[in-house]
């Protein structure tokens, strides 16, 4: 999904510093220790696109709880954006479990 995002390029455009790191066929479980890395050079923002995966293994509902587990563990100094597809219905959700 994200693969094809250029960071130099879109930092150039955007005027700061953009790193892309691409994550194929990992569940949200998995992220927590692949993030870990990148939350430690304390980002101003990191942008999440998580939860496909899941989808796999789980129900919609668990695929979210999943995803406001992530988020609350990264959840420090920094802008925290989750991008999600349209698999959630309800995408008031993540906002009431936040």
């Amino acid at each position: 999904m994200i693969k094809q995002i250029q960071g130099r390029r879109l930092g150039r455009k955007v005027g700061h510093r953009v790193v892309v790191k691409s994550f194929p066929d990992l569940t949200t479980n998995d992220m927590k220790h692949y993030l870990m890395p990148t939350v430690d050079k304390s980002p101003q923002q990191i942008i999440l696109h998580v939860g496909t995966n899941d989808l796999r293994d789980h129900t919609p509902t668990v695929a979210a709880e999943n995803i406001v587990d992530l988020a609350r563990k990264l959840k420090w100094n920094l802008t925290l954006k989750l991008s999600y597809r349209s698999w959630c219905q309800d995408q008031t959700m993540f906002q009431t479990m936040l």
